[in-house]
């Protein structure tokens, strides 16, 4: 980078390649904290669905009709 030329006559290329680094730094660092952030909201919604499921498999375990036998086909002449 240090060979690209400098976009302002005031500032020299060694300057230019220094911000462009700076730069590419703060870029990392934003993807960083977003990469982060969504880490987070994942966990938050696979924990939640989580304790969803597992409540739902509790209601249905103390559910009276889940522990019944299956009711067989009624007989009929038609089938």
């Amino acid at each position: 980078m240090s060979d690209l030329p400098p976009a302002k006559e005031d500032i020299n290329a060694f300057d230019q390649a220094l911000i462009m680094m700076k730069a590419f730094e703060d870029a990392i660092e934003s993807w960083l904290d977003y990469h982060k952030e969504a880490v987070t909201s994942f966990e938050y919604l696979r924990d939640e669905f989580l304790s969803q499921k597992n409540e739902q498999q509790w209601l249905d375990e103390d559910d009276e009709a889940s522990k019944l036998p299956n009711i067989p086909d009624f007989p009929s002449l038609l089938k």
